[in-house]
C-alpha cells in the first residue's frame, strides 16, 4: 500500500508540475511555486472522490476529500517547493520523520489520520460499498442477492460481486440473469 500511495502522490504532483510548466517560464520563481500550491489545492478539492493518481495506482479513498484533508495534503506537497538550507530538506524531513512513520505504524499518512480518510485497494473499496448496500460501480442502491450464493447483482448497471468484493464476470460462471452456473474444468 505504501508503494500505491507513493505512485498516486507522484502522479498528482506530476500533473500539477506539468500543468504549471508554461507558467514556470513566464512567472517569477516564487509566483510559480505559489501557483503550483494553489493548483494542487484546487486539484484535490475538485477531484474529491478519486484523483488521477488513485486511478493509475488503482486505489480509492474511504471518504471524499474534505477541506482539512486538501489543506494538509497541499501543505505536504508544498514541502517539495520550499527549503531551508538545501533543496528538499523539508520534504525529506516530512517524508522520513512524519509520513513514513505514520504509514508504517498506522497504515495511513498524517493527513489521512487527521481526517479519518484512508486509502483502499479496489477489493476493499468494493467490499466497503457492498457493506453499505451500494453498488461499487454505479453507487446506486439496487443490489439484489443472487439465489443460493454469497453473491450480489446490481439491477442498475448489471455488475456482479462475490461476498469479498471481487467483481464477477461470465468467466466466473455468472450470467446477467443472476443465475450461477457450474464451470467445467
Amino acid at each position: 500500500m505504501i508503494l500505491q500511495k507513493a505512485i498516486a502522490s507522484a502522479v498528482n504532483s506530476g500533473v500539477v508540475f506539468g500543468t504549471t510548466l508554461p507558467a514556470y517560464f513566464l512567472l517569477d520563481l516564487d509566483w510559480w511555486k505559489v501557483s503550483c500550491v494553489i493548483l494542487f489545492f484546487l486539484y484535490n478539492c475538485l477531484l474529491r472522490h478519486r484523483c488521477l493518481g488513485q486511478v493509475i495506482a488503482r486505489t480509492y479513498q474511504s471518504e471524499p476529500t474534505s477541506l482539512l484533508y486538501a489543506i494538509l495534503y497541499t501543505a505536504s506537497f508544498a514541502t517539495l517547493l520550499w527549503w531551508i538550507s538545501v533543496p528538499f530538506d523539508i520534504a525529506f524531513a516530512n517524508g522520513l520523520l512524519v509520513q513514513l512513520p505514520c504509514l508504517l505504524l498506522y497504515g495511513n499518512t498524517l493527513h489521512g489520520l487527521a481526517t479519518g480518510t484512508r486509502t483502499m485497494t479496489e477489493r476493499e473499496h468494493n467490499f466497503d460499498r457492498l457493506m453499505r448496500g451500494r453498488c461499487p460501480d454505479c453507487d446506486v442502491v439496487k443490489l439484489e442477492p443472487m439465489t443460493n450464493s454469497f453473491m450480489v447483482y446490481c439491477k442498475s448497471c448489471h455488475a456482479s460481486f462475490d461476498g469479498n468484493g471481487n467483481r464477477l464476470t461470465m468467466a466466473d460462471g455468472v450470467l446477467p440473469t443472476c443465475e450461477v452456473i457450474q464451470l467445467r474444468a
